[in-house]
């Protein structure tokens, strides 16, 4: 250390030597409380889990209906020659030609949808 750090240190020595400490900032107080602390009962109550709850259920509500809200209108998919339907049964393609004919259409449902939907956020 240089000169004026080490008096920095002297003048702080000086003007803290008449100062005591307060019996609750003590080590063993501080000890005592730390443990005194660390075994509180960490029970769940009844209202952490009232709450819990409430927030599961609304997040389920809304995962539920972000799903259906995405999921309108998207369940068929029309093309030139036959529809492939989000039903039981799983949709397979003759050739490549049907697929990329599939997702084609796709493609513009999706920019329809877009611009519907720009369409309406823009009256609002």
């Amino acid at each position: 250390m240089d000169k004026r750090e080490q008096d920095i240190l002297t003048q702080l020595e000086e003007k803290t030597k008449n100062i005591e400490v307060p019996d609750g900032l003590q080590p063993d107080a501080v000890d005592k409380m730390l443990t005194a602390h660390n075994r509180k009962d960490r029970r769940w109550r009844p209202a952490r889990i009232a709450g819990l709850a409430a927030a599961c259920l609304v997040l389920a509500a809304g995962v539920t209906a972000a799903v259906i809200w995405n999921s309108s209108g998207t369940s068929r998919i029309q093309t030139g020659q036959e529809s492939a339907s989000g039903g039981d049964k799983i949709a397979s393609a003759k050739d490549y030609d049907q697929i990329y004919s599939y997702i084609e259409n796709y493609n513009k449902q999706q920019k329809k949808k877009k611009r519907y939907m720009e369409c309406w956020k823009a009256k609002k």
